[in-house]
């Protein structure tokens, strides 16, 4: 930091988080109510889980990362997540509370059989453990500009500190306090930069200094954007946290009142960091990395205080966003994996421990990766794990709770395979005008539609 102000801010912020962290951990009493919280929460504590996990370091520095090169497009994320969180309003919220299964793993497995919720599992677990990398990556982006000189490693060390705070005192309870508090903060963030964004430069003169395809929103092609997108959305849908999130509300109404807040509340976040990354490349062109956009423009148009709190708040969605992926991971391990295969762990205080065991060893492996060569397109890693996890779950959990016993467990297990094949596949191999997570999804809803047809014509047969 440059002043004693900008420091000042920081602490400020990194204080507060602590404090509630430890604060919310005074009320955790079991491994349900770290995971679940007490059940009783209302709209604001539905949208702090919802908002601190989902509005992150994608969708603030990576957002402005990937604008930085190619512009609008960049906030797709953003109105993705808002679109995924207003689809469980109107849909999945009545879906959720009535199921009689805690997951949406055990939703699987209950009518598909053991094997394929075991399979299902730990893919979904790769998946929430590679959304913790591009998380893990922009706080090597955020930190050096608080702490000059502090290198790679120490800032990812910082905030994994930072993360156990946040999660492994406080579950889920202290996920949605901080992620109220974020959400505020992050706000004050992003209109700060949009307004010195505006004051210092117009929209005409943005486009002036930059290309027309900066200000396309199907820069990249409508059929590759529309099914990222796509997969974003069931994505979201198909998370476990966020069906946590809506079981812990007191009742239905207070449900669907926190999803719908965030689902207002997420996309103009993404289109606040798309304009700062542009802002940044039509100002500053010559940038080393462009993860450096949102982060350099705080130090250089923001007034110092402001500043120190915009950068703290930077590191904050960075760390609420990490939380809640591990509290997903941690508790997909216990509940879905572990707890149906050994009672070793069905003691209330053996299930705490085990799910903040669990928080701790991903994040030290994500760590270590995280400072590797798996290089700094945040945004890239985080479509990856949502696009894989919306082809992994949701079309058989449809099948699973919308047409019960029409489906063989042989075609729901094809269909696993297949979209994750697919999505890997056609990701790597760029030649469809389709993101490879669309063409994932796809094989997995058409291995389901074959299979149910298959199964009908049988029953007709029999009888």
């Amino acid at each position: 930091m440059e002043t004693p102000l900008q420091l000042c801010g920081v602490l400020a912020v990194l204080i507060m988080v602590i404090g509630i962290g430890i604060w919310s951990g005074r009320y955790i009493r079991s491994g349900a109510d770290f995971e679940y919280g007490d059940g009783k929460s209302g709209a604001g504590f539905v949208s702090g889980i919802i908002m601190g996990t989902l509005v992150g370091g994608a969708s603030t520095v990576g957002t402005a990362q990937l604008a930085y090169t190619q512009g609008i497009s960049a906030a797709w994320y953003s109105i993705s997540c808002g679109l995924g969180c207003l689809l469980i309003s109107f849909v999945y919220v009545k879906l959720f509370r009535r199921a009689k299964l805690p997951t949406l793993l055990g939703i699987i497995g209950n009518e598909y059989g053991s094997r394929l919720e075991l399979i299902s599992s730990i893919l979904v677990c790769l998946v929430a453990f590679i959304s913790i990398i591009p998380q893990l990556i922009a706080s090597t982006a955020v930190l050096p500009i608080i702490f000059p000189g502090i290198s790679a490693t120490l800032s990812v060390a910082v905030t994994a500190v930072l993360i156990l705070v946040y999660i492994v005192f406080g579950g889920a309870l202290g996920a949605g306090l901080l992620g109220r508090v974020k959400v505020v903060l992050l706000y004050v963030a992003v209109l700060t930069g949009t307004f010195i964004v505006l004051q210092e430069s117009s929209i005409g003169e943005l486009r002036a200094g930059l290309e027309p395809a900066f200000f396309d929103l199907f820069a990249n092609g409508v059929g590759k954007e529309s099914s990222k997108a796509l997969s974003i959305i069931l994505g979201i849908v198909s998370a476990q946290l966020y069906m946590q999130a809506v079981v812990s509300a007191g009742t239905e109404k207070a449900a669907r009142r926190g999803t719908l807040i965030s689902a207002a509340l997420i996309p103009p976040v993404g289109l606040a960091s798309a304009l700062i990354g542009m802002f940044m490349r039509a100002n500053h062109p010559g940038l080393a990395n462009a993860k450096d956009a949102f982060p350099l423009f705080t130090l250089l148009y923001v007034p110092d205080f402001l500043c120190g709190v915009v950068l703290a708040t930077l590191v904050l969605a960075i760390v609420g966003t990490s939380a809640g992926a591990l509290l997903d991971l941690a508790t997909v391990m216990h509940r879905d994996i572990i707890a149906p295969r050994t009672h070793r762990f069905d003691d209330s205080k053996a299930s705490l421990l085990f799910t903040r065991l669990c928080i701790v060893f991903f994040l030290v492996v994500g760590c270590t990766l995280s400072t590797g060569i798996l290089g700094d397109t945040m945004l890239t890693f985080t479509t990856l794990s949502s696009g894989l996890r919306a082809v992994t779950i949701f079309p058989p959990l449809m099948c699973a709770m919308l047409f019960p016993g029409r489906l063989n467990r042989r075609w729901v297990f094809l269909a696993v395979l297949a979209g994750a094949g697919a999505s890997m596949v056609f990701s790597l191999w760029n030649v469809l005008p389709i993101d490879g997570m669309g063409m994932g999804l796809l094989s997995s809803s058409i291995c389901c539609a074959i299979g149910a047809v298959i199964q009908s014509r049988s029953a007709k047969l029999r009888h």
